[in-house]
């Protein structure tokens, strides 16, 4: 019965319509192409025939609601055919098909690489197709939930990877500082821990501490807390490291040392002692050299690169923000570096 009504259905549907259906039903009773909710080249088909379709008909033709249906009838035990999710179809074909021109080894791009859901919110909160790819291959490369996936999509992640003021060219070797300089970010977006203005440095050491699995993840992959008011034993004297991690990738101790205000140069100075300590006492002879990330409310990018020019210790200044208020003006006034434009 449910085989006669479909055929009912499509008998009413105009000769090209049957035809690009076929073709899709052919395309998924064959083998070759799996139609389930893992199989995102079968919504990179359906989307292409949406696109295809209206291009020919019209918006009028009701394609959507037309193959919503013919679809459901044909494969009633397979899910994914509600209105809204052939939308999604539709604009993840047009968010990539002017980049993906040659469909032979197109399970190779990132977007393929990834569950849907994660798809539907990359192509719904970033417009730019280069941008697409990129949050698609970092979800992809980091195994990002789509909780972390939203946040650094949120945050900006990909105008503010590598973009710390540091020295790590100078002060690592050309591979290691690639690898950093991806690892370490400015400015850092702190606004889940609600961190009060004008909050005192142990203040904020403390709400990113409560809410520790929030702040390693604004961190990003890899990074993991080995202490915090770290003691270092120098001499006689006690010192405190504020934060004190270990980065897998990196297999080196990071120094994060917070700072409530702007920075100041003697900062670099404390920053440098504490490397010099950890890499005496605590780093074994597997681990590479410590590095430092300074992390303050503001900066002046002449000042922190004069500090840095003649430090040989490894260190990324950066800044954090803590208030929705700064965030929304970050997003209006941050724009992209010149090697992110050809991206």
């Amino acid at each position: 019965m449910l085989e006669l009504q479909a055929k009912s259905k499509l008998f009413q549907r105009n000769r090209e319509y049957k035809q690009v259906f076929s073709d899709l039903v052919n395309k998924f009773t064959n083998g070759d192409i799996s139609l389930d909710q893992k199989s995102i080249r079968s919504y990179w088909i359906l989307g292409k025939a949406i696109v295809e379709l209206q291009e020919l008909l019209g918006w009028g033709a009701q394609v959507v609601e037309n193959l919503m249906q013919d679809l459901t009838a044909c494969f009633p035990d397979v899910k994914g055919f509600s209105n809204r999710n052939m939308l999604h179809m539709r604009a993840f074909y047009i968010a990539y098909r002017n980049i993906i021109q040659h469909e032979e080894h197109i399970e190779t791009f990132p977007m393929f690489l990834i569950p849907w859901m994660h798809n539907v919110l990359i192509f719904e909160k970033v417009k730019e197709p280069s941008l697409c790819i990129w949050y698609a291959q970092k979800t992809y490369e980091e195994n990002w939930s789509r909780s972390t996936l939203a946040q650094h999509i949120s945050s900006l992640l990909y105008q503010h990877e590598g973009s710390a003021l540091s020295n790590f060219d100078r002060t690592l070797s050309v591979h290691d500082a690639k690898i950093v300089n991806r690892v370490i970010k400015d400015p850092y977006i702190f606004t889940f821990a609600e961190i009060e203005e004008g909050a005192r440095e142990r203040d904020v050491e403390k709400r990113l501490l409560h809410c520790l699995r929030d702040f390693l993840s604004e961190l990003g992959e890899g990074f993991t807390l080995y202490g915090h008011q770290y003691h270092l034993s120098v001499g006689k004297e006690s010192y405190y490291i504020d934060l004190l991690f270990y980065h897998i990738e990196l297999r080196r101790f990071i120094v994060v040392e917070l700072k409530s205000k702007g920075f100041v140069a003697r900062d670099i100075g404390q920053i440098g002692f504490y490397l010099a300590g950890v890499d005496n006492t605590v780093k074994r002879p597997t681990d590479l050299p410590t590095i430092g990330l300074l992390l303050c409310r503001d900066r002046n990018e002449q000042t922190v690169k004069h500090a840095l020019q003649y430090c040989n210790a490894p260190i990324g200044v950066a800044r954090y923000v803590v208030t929705q208020k700064e965030l929304r003006k970050l997003k209006n006034e941050t724009p992209l570096r010149e090697d992110q434009k050809s991206c």
